[in-house]
């Protein structure tokens, strides 16, 4: 079952199944490392919607939720 990233809870693994929206958006997260099957975590989240900071590829990004962008993930249970 897939998710939005910005439904995912936070400090819990999941792994990114699919980027939807303009191209120009879907290639500026790629060329940061978020393609499809890689494991990313989500450090925190801002207040009401605001940008969050997630851990992709041992690297702290953060990423604001927009129209032009949907990241849909998958949970991942702790080994």
């Amino acid at each position: 079952m897939s998710l939005r990233i910005e439904d995912a809870p936070v400090n819990t693994p999941c792994r990114i199944v699919s980027l939807e929206g303009e191209a120009g958006a879907i290639l500026r997260v790629q060329e940061l490392g978020m393609t499809p099957g890689t494991t990313c975590t989500i450090v925190r989240k801002g207040f009401l919607g605001g940008p969050m900071e997630l851990t992709v590829n041992r690297t702290h990004l953060g990423f604001r939720a927009s129209g032009n962008l949907q990241i849909y993930v998958e949970l991942l249970h702790a080994a």
